[in-house]
């Protein structure tokens, strides 16, 4: 599974106001502080009805473990619950020393005024495992003011229950319903009663930024306005009952809503009498073999009636001797944790210890308990982070990785069924955090070593850290889970030079002459970039253009030597991160004795090459352009002249036509003049055309005239050129590949009703067997599956015949050539040669070897050298799996070759290639009736003698300068298999032995 992505980090707002905290105390166990506090009131504000509001609950961790609110644990009651709902999806785990994390709630009031529910929440707190939120939200604001106020005034104020002297608070909170501009005041405010001294009323000053729970921001009850459109104002209330029993009071003030002039609140406050433990809870029961002493095994809790009441904990006699207790005392109080004695062992017969507490109050009452402690065989969870071939722990921001996830579960859990997860932690370099969980397996079985590919890709605009965490959860719900790996992305480092090999062109240069290739140097590796031309000199455009990393003339006969002898350029190189560096070059620029009579001639935009013996095939559908240039003897400077240009066509039945165009009929002759002959014409003509550009002298009549273009005309583009190819695919070597066909493409000279790859797996051989063919996007690869082996081929030739044979065939040829015969009208043939299945793969093992240049020929040949040596290679049609070989590139005494590797899924895939000549075609020219008998042997006759032969993997390149003819000669008896063998040098003096085999 490979997740590739953007992190986007907001600000957490809520309810429109920024929260800030101020943690002054750090606990031992499961701990947190929310915003607001239970009991306190979620209040969210909205304008109309049907219209969602939302606000949240923030929890902050302020433990020793992670704190969470439990899936399925979430509660809905009251008056208005129906119109409140949870939208964070549980559980909502904030991670112990992690950023807070916000539990949204939204409201849509569908009538008028406050609306009011309670949420309950079960979280892993062990002493206050539920968790209780008033909740009230307003629905169109009104025009008059209007006091709201919750809980409701029939609910009264309850406390939790508590001791003589320990106090316990709740909160009341009261909201102008009304619109901005409104005002309700509140005033009167008094407690009265027979316990009335018990209780204490505080008004929470709202303009108190940050907004924590210091009692500082608690002010004594006294007037105060609530304007409209606001938050409530809060109004906690304390109670300290002097003795056991109820203790009861009334609160009661004052309002200017004339609908409640006068409210009051029953206040109920129970203190009761010590009670004994109800129950011993621990967090944690569970322990993994090889744990030390004094590791942590869990954080003791007790529930007690009385609140706030202290426990002391012991070990009784009867437990395991690994543990032991200890006790610390901190600001947030006195907390015990169980803790191991020793190292853990682990026992398959008998996996758990049996440990005996007991838990004794501040009154000397006790509650003893057991709990089993299970330790759990080692699982290990590890990452590996590939760049290129090497292992990393640290990858830069631009750099291109693979990140390969590692299970190793415990030998008892080998073969059950189990769901596997990866959750990424990503904080950025200001310490804000992302949780971003992932299931790789809903139900697979565990193996004994696992390896799943999580990412590939690079981390633009990520730079931070990322912890990789693995986890397995069982059918009977055990987890495993540990941090995997940890990786750091360095922050993007911008380009510190650009280098530009080549600053010099010659005068007059065409369109696209490449004039140097630039490259830029940068820190980071695997970045790349993208080239601008910041100062381009040349008037109305710039002379020069950027392709790619390379700079090109951008126009015709844009400078020349005798006006200009330099030119000051200025480069922009921008990394994948948008960083860029600029530096200026100065071109400069070469004279050349320049042709007095020139022309350029353009097909489609393309510049074709001068002229010469060999003509230039163009077709006549593509529009073409010719640009003329006359540069007159100096002797005719200033005379008067006719300039022209003249086309000669003999068509294929060879009859000559010429028409000659004037393009001035008296021009006064200058130092240079150019011309545009003709722009974007089309010819609907076939035959061998000549074209000349000259001038006539009026005064004498004398002509001067230059052959500017030699071609083959023909009158429409054939479906092979007009085909849409696919880009090469992108490997770290240097390679080069034909341009292969898009099967999913229509060109416009083709009028038929479906793509390629539709027709071809319509094809009788494909539909009745149950096989798709398909193409890959990035490599071009026309895939079969057949039995789980991979058959590859790379679509290279298409042909169009309105004549041929209108049934569909395909045939398979002795080298495994594919050729596919689709029915017409116009009848189509592909043809498709055998493919690599893995390009990159291969570079990447024969680079190790010394061999980073990969070119695959046009008859699907491959080859792979350096400065000396060449392996030409011919690739089997299939792969398959290969459970325990090592991965590499392994020549075979036979004539073949082994490519193991892994593929993207991280199997471990195997594919032979066949050594086949270097030069195939030059070969075969050489001998009389050659012929490929298989993927491997070649038979041939020369000088009335018979040869069936193998040819080595591995050629010696050749040195010399000058082409000769194919040279065969004996070479004695290399392989020592008594046949004597043979030895070729190529044209190029490429050198290649021949294996000799019995006929």
């Amino acid at each position: 599974m490979i997740i590739s992505y953007r992190f986007l980090l907001l600000s957490q707002f809520l309810a429109g106001y920024l929260v800030f905290f101020s943690l002054a105390s750090f606990a031992a166990g499961v701990s947190y502080e929310s915003y607001p506090e239970a009991r306190r009131g979620v209040f969210i504000t909205t304008t109309a009805l049907g219209q969602p509001g939302t606000s949240g609950i923030q929890f902050i961790e302020t433990g020793t473990q992670d704190f969470v609110v439990q899936t399925d644990a979430v509660l809905l009651d009251g008056a208005q619950a129906n119109e409140f709902r949870v939208k964070t999806p549980l559980p909502l785990v904030v991670k112990e020393g992690g950023a807070p994390q916000i539990l949204e709630i939204e409201c849509t009031p569908t009538q008028e005024g406050i609306r009011t529910a309670t949420l309950r929440l079960l979280s892993n707190e062990p002493n206050q495992p539920q968790l209780a939120y008033p909740l009230g939200c307003v629905g169109n604001y009104k025009l008059r003011p209007e006091l709201a106020f919750f809980p409701l005034l029939n609910s009264g104020l309850r406390f939790p229950q508590t001791q003589p002297g320990k106090s316990s608070h709740t909160w009341l909170s009261l909201l102008n319903a009304g619109a901005n501009g409104t005002t309700v005041e509140v005033s009167s405010v008094q407690i009265s009663g027979a316990h009335a001294p018990d209780f204490v009323l505080k008004l929470l000053d709202s303009t108190a930024t940050p907004l924590t729970y210091d009692d500082a921001q608690l002010l004594p009850a006294q007037n105060f306005a609530l304007p409209g459109k606001q938050f409530p104002r809060q109004l906690r209330l304390d109670c300290t009952p002097s003795a056991l029993g109820e203790r009861t009071a009334t609160l009661s003030f004052s309002s200017t809503d004339p609908n409640f002039p006068r409210l009051s609140y029953p206040l109920i406050c129970l203190s009761g009498t010590a009670v004994a433990p109800s129950d011993i809870l621990l967090s944690n029961t569970q322990i993994t073999e090889g744990d030390g002493a004094d590791t942590l095994v869990g954080v003791l809790s007790t529930l007690d009636g009385n609140v706030g009441d202290t426990h002391t904990y012991a070990l009784l006699p009867d437990s395991a001797p690994l543990f032991q207790i200890a006790t610390s005392t901190s600001s947030s109080g006195i907390s015990s944790r169980l803790m191991l004695k020793e190292i853990a062992r682990y026992d398959a017969a008998n996996p758990f210890y049996q440990v005996h507490l007991s838990s004794t109050d501040s009154s000397g009452l006790t509650l003893d308990k057991r709990f089993n402690i299970e330790v759990l065989s080692k699982v290990k969870f590890d990452a590996e982070v590939y760049s290129q071939t090497q292992l990393v722990n640290t990858v830069d921001n631009s750099e291109t990785f693979r990140l390969i996830g590692i299970v190793q579960p415990s030998p008892a859990h080998v073969g059950q069924h189990a769901r596997i997860e990866v959750l990424y932690v990503y904080t950025d370099l200001l310490g804000n955090s992302v949780h971003l969980p992932a299931i790789l397996i809903k139900n697979g079985i565990l193996e004994s070593n696992m390896r799943f590919d999580l990412f590939k890709g690079s981390l633009l605009y990520l730079p931070g850290q990322i912890e990789v965490k693995l986890s397995y959860t069982l059918d009977s719900g055990e987890v495993r889970s540990d941090l995997a790996k940890v990786l750091t992305v360095k922050p993007n480092t911008p380009p510190q030079d650009i280098r530009l090999e080549g600053q010099k062109v010659t005068e007059n240069s065409p369109v696209n002459t490449l004039i140097g290739t630039l490259s830029t140097v940068d820190a980071d590796r695997g970045d790349s970039f993208v080239y601008a031309l910041m100062n381009n000199p040349g008037q109305p455009f710039g002379y020069f253009q950027i392709v790619g990393n390379e700079l090109r003339m951008a126009n015709s006969f844009p400078v020349n030597f005798e006006d200009t002898r330099s030119l000051n350029i200025k480069v922009r190189s921008i990394d994948a991160n948008g960083a860029f560096f600029d530096k200026d070059f100065v071109i400069e620029v070469v004279n050349q004795i320049e042709a007095r009579i020139s022309g350029e001639l353009f097909s489609a935009g393309v510049l074709l090459p001068k002229v010469s013996s060999t003509p230039v095939t163009v077709y006549g559908d593509r529009p073409l352009t010719l640009n003329a240039r006359i540069l007159p003897e100096p002797s005719h400077i200033g005379k008067t002249a006719e300039v022209f240009y003249e086309v000669a066509l003999t068509s294929p039945d060879s009859v000559l036509l010429q028409n000659r165009v004037v393009l001035k009929s008296s021009v006064s002759l200058r130092e240079r003049m150019d011309y545009a002959a003709f722009t974007n014409i089309r010819a609907d003509l076939s035959g061998a055309v000549q074209i000349k550009i000259g001038y006539r002298l009026l005064d004498t009549g004398e002509e001067f005239s230059e052959q500017v273009a030699n071609l083959d005309l023909q009158a429409k583009t054939p479906l092979q050129e007009s085909w849409t190819k696919l880009a090469q695919p992108l490997c770290s070597a240097a390679y080069r590949q034909p341009e292969v066909l898009d099967l999913n493409a229509h060109p416009e000279t083709y009028q038929g009703t479906n793509t390629l790859l539709e027709q071809i797996n319509a094809l009788p051989l494909l539909k009745e067997a149950g096989l798709l063919a398909q193409q890959d996007k990035l490599t071009g690869q026309l895939l079969v599956e057949v039995n789980q082996q991979r058959l590859a081929w790379l679509p290279l030739l298409l042909q169009a015949n309105d004549t041929a044979d209108t049934s569909a065939a395909v045939t398979l040829g002795t080298r495994n050539s594919l050729r596919i015969r689709l029915a017409g009208p116009p009848a189509l043939q592909l043809i498709a040669q055998p493919a690599t299945d893995d390009l990159c793969a291969l570079q990447t093992a024969l680079s190790q070897q010394g061999f980073t240049q990969l070119q695959v020929q046009n008859s699907g040949d491959i080859q792979i050298g350096n400065a000396s040596e060449i392996f030409s290679l011919r690739p089997d049609l299939t792969t398959t799996a290969s459970s325990n070989a090592t991965a590499g590139f392994f020549p075979q005494n036979d004539g073949t070759a082994l490519l193991v590797y892994r593929d993207a899924q991280s199997t471990l895939k195997q594919q032979v290639f066949y050594a086949t000549p270097v030069w195939g075609e030059a070969l075969l020219a050489a001998v009389e009736n050659g012929l490929f008998e298989s993927p491997i042997h070649l038979s041939f006759d020369l000088n009335a003698k018979h040869y069936r032969v193998i040819p080595a993997l591995k050629a010696t390149r050749g040195t010399q300068a000058t082409l000769t003819p194919v040279q065969i000669s004996h070479a004695g008896d290399l392989n020592a298999d008594g046949i004597e063998d043979l030895s070729v040098q190529y044209p190029n003096g490429d050198r290649q032995v021949f294996y000799a085999v019995t006929p």
